[in-house]
């Protein structure tokens, strides 16, 4: 009992001691849930996604999951950019391409093109999931449509 005590006790020096304030990691997460506006055929039971948002030194790096999705299908994921002015309330191009889900696994992809600060301070953008046998950018299509970037 003594030697793993004194073992626990050594392991928790070592990681208090390993840690200092340049090591602190930048995070964001959006949970989002079916769009309540979708006007499809998806199954959309229990369809929910999240995004984590880490800064990495060089990049972004984002982790997307979802669940109540199906293993045929492949869900695109993007994030536009809000545009009032546009037909939908946003950009039609993504600005950032995310990638795929394919059967049920997390994607994570880097983005080069912006600082964590960027994103999470100024961008005002939509993270957006299409319904696979419909990619439309009409909102009604959308699984999962939900702010994302700063706060706004």
């Amino acid at each position: 009992m003594r030697l793993i005590l004194s073992v626990s006790v050594g392991f928790l020096f070592l990681l208090l001691g390993s840690c200092s304030k340049d090591k602190i990691v930048k995070t964001r997460y959006y949970s989002y849930e079916l769009n309540p506006a979708y006007n499809g055929n998806h199954p959309t039971t229990g369809l929910t996604a999240n995004v984590y948002v880490k800064d990495v030194s060089i990049a972004l790096e984002f982790l997307c999951d979802m669940t109540g999705s199906l293993d045929s299908n492949t869900y695109t994921l993007r994030i536009h950019e809000y545009d009032a002015s546009a037909q939908y309330g946003y950009n039609p191009i993504a600005t950032y391409d995310l990638g795929s889900i394919v059967n049920n696994t997390p994607k994570n992809t880097s983005i080069s093109s912006t600082d964590f600060a960027s994103f999470t301070e100024d961008f005002k953008g939509y993270f957006i999931i299409q319904d696979p046998k419909n990619p439309s950018n009409d909102t009604s299509t959308l699984l999962i449509f939900g702010k994302i970037g700063s706060e706004w």
